[in-house]
C-alpha cells in the first residue's frame, strides 16, 4: 500500500483511462460534501484526460434521480446517467438475463451490429416484483419488467399495526392494500383491485435494498413471497406460475452502515434489512448485485458497449476509489483493477490489516490524490 505524494502520483495514474469513483465516503458523507471531489472531477475529465464513472451500492434512487437530486446540485455537472451504475441498475439488469424473455430482445433495442456485443436482454415476465427499497429502486426494476407487470412495496410504506396472526392471513386473504400500478410503462395500466393477497401479486422475485419506510409488514410480506411455492395453499386457489415456482431473491448490497455527518458516526446500511430478511427465511440471496460482486463492473462494461460509438474498457486501465476495503477495493481487486483507498469516508488504515485486503495506494482523499498528481506534472 503506497501512500500518494507527488511522487507516488505519477505511478498511481499510469497508464490509466477509466476512474471509477464510489460516491459515499468519497464524493460525500450524507448531505456533507467532502471537500474538493467536484473539482477533483473536472481536473481529470478536463485536465488529465480521463473517463470518470460512478459505481454506486446506493440503491435508494434510480440514477436519473441521484444526477438530478445529488450530483449537480452538489457541483458534478458533468454527470449524467450513462456514467454511472448503480446496485439499483444492476439488480434491474439480473431480473432481465432471468425471465421468460431473458433470450428475446426487447422491441425498444434495437439489434446490434457488432460481433463482440453481448446479446440484447430481455423483459422480466415470469411474475411481478415484490420490492423493498425507495422509490428510486421501484423506479430502475420497473424499467427491466415486461408488459403487464409490475412492483409491490411501495403501498406498505405506512403500515402499522402488524402482529404474526394478522401476517399469516396475508398469504392467501385480501388484507393488504391493492397495487398502485398494474402495469409496467410498455403496455396500458389497468384499474388494480382495492385489496388483495400475495397469491393475488403473483409475485416471481423478491428484491431488497435499503428501505426508509423498512417496517414488519414488508418484512412478513417478503418472507411469505420467498415460501409461498412450498406452503399448503388451498386447493381453490388459482396457483400461477409465479405461485407455483420459487421466487428469485435478489439484493441490491450488503452494506452493513452508510456513513452520515461530519462526526464520523455509521448509521445501518440495507446489509442489515438483508440480514433481516435472510434470517426471516432460511435462505441467502441468489444474487447480491453491488460490491464486492463484479456485477457492477459487468454492467458499466455493458454501458460503455452500448455508447455511440461503442466504448471497449479494458480493467487493467481502470482505477477504482473507494473508502470501503471489504466492498470497494475487494471489488476493484476481484476485478483486476487498480486501487486507490481514501480515508474520507467508513474505514481508516487500521482496517487494512484486520481485513487483510490490501490496496495498492491510500490517500486522504480525492482531492489530495488528484492535487498530488498535478503538483508532479
Amino acid at each position: 500500500m503506497i501512500p500518494v505524494t507527488p511522487q507516488s502520483a505519477r505511478a498511481l495514474f499510469k497508464g490509466i483511462r477509466y476512474v471509477l469513483l464510489d460516491v459515499d465516503g468519497v464524493l460525500w458523507n450524507g448531505d456533507h460534501l467532502i471537500a474538493g471531489s467536484p473539482d477533483a472531477v473536472l481536473a481529470m475529465e478536463n485536465r488529465m484526460d480521463l473517463h470518470v464513472r460512478y459505481v454506486t451500492n446506493n440503491a435508494t434512487m434510480s440514477r436519473a434521480g441521484l444526477v438530478a437530486e445529488k450530483f449537480v446540485p452538489r457541483g458534478f455537472v458533468t454527470c449524467d446517467v450513462e456514467k454511472m451504475v448503480s446496485s439499483a441498475y444492476a439488480a434491474a439488469l439480473y431480473l432481465r438475463g432471468h425471465g421468460d424473455a431473458a433470450s428475446r430482445p426487447s422491441d425498444r433495442e434495437a439489434p446490434s451490429t457488432d460481433p463482440s456485443a453481448s446479446p440484447p436482454l430481455g423483459l422480466f415476465d415470469r411474475g411481478n416484483v415484490f420490492v423493498i427499497g425507495n422509490e428510486g429502486l421501484h423506479e430502475e426494476i420497473q424499467q427491466a419488467l415486461g408488459p403487464g407487470r409490475f412492483t409491490y412495496g411501495l403501498e406498505l410504506n405506512d403500515a402499522t399495526g402488524y402482529t404474526p396472526s394478522h401476517g399469516a392471513q396475508f398469504l392467501s386473504h385480501r388484507k393488504l392494500p391493492g397495487p398502485r400500478r398494474s402495469a409496467s410503462p410498455h403496455s396500458e395500466s389497468s384499474p388494480s383491485p382495492a385489496c388483495c393477497s400475495v397469491l393475488d401479486l403473483d409475485i416471481a422475485a423478491v428484491v431488497i435494498g435499503m428501505d426508509y419506510c423498512f417496517n414488519p409488514t414488508k418484512l412478513a410480506v417478503a418472507s411469505l413471497c420467498l415460501q409461498k411455492h412450498k406452503l399448503a395453499i388451498d386447493p381453490g386457489h388459482r396457483r400461477s406460475d409465479a405461485n407455483r415456482d420459487p421466487c428469485l431473491f435478489v439484493a441490491t448490497n450488503t452494506d452493513p452502515q452508510i456513513a452520515a455527518g461530519t462526526e464520523g458516526a455509521l448509521l445501518p446500511g440495507s446489509g442489515c434489512l438483508v440480514g433481516a430478511l435472510v434470517t426471516a427465511v432460511g435462505r441467502q440471496p441468489d444474487a447480491i448485485c453491488g460490491k464486492p460482486s463484479t456485477d457492477l463492473l459487468e454492467a458499466l462494461e455493458l454501458l460503455e458497449r452500448a455508447a455511440c460509438p461503442p466504448r471497449h474498457l479494458r480493467r487493467d486501465e481502470c482505477l477504482m476509489v473507494g473508502d470501503r476495503l471489504t466492498t470497494d477495493i475487494a471489488f476493484a481487486k476481484a476485478g483486476g483493477v487498480r486501487t486507490l483507498f481514501v480515508l474520507s469516508g467508513c474505514e481508516t488504515a487500521a482496517d487494512v490489516a484486520a481485513t487483510g485486503i490490501v490496496p495498492d495506494f491510500v490517500a486522504g482523499s480525492l482531492f489530495e490524490a488528484v492535487s498530488c498528481f498535478l503538483t508532479a506534472t
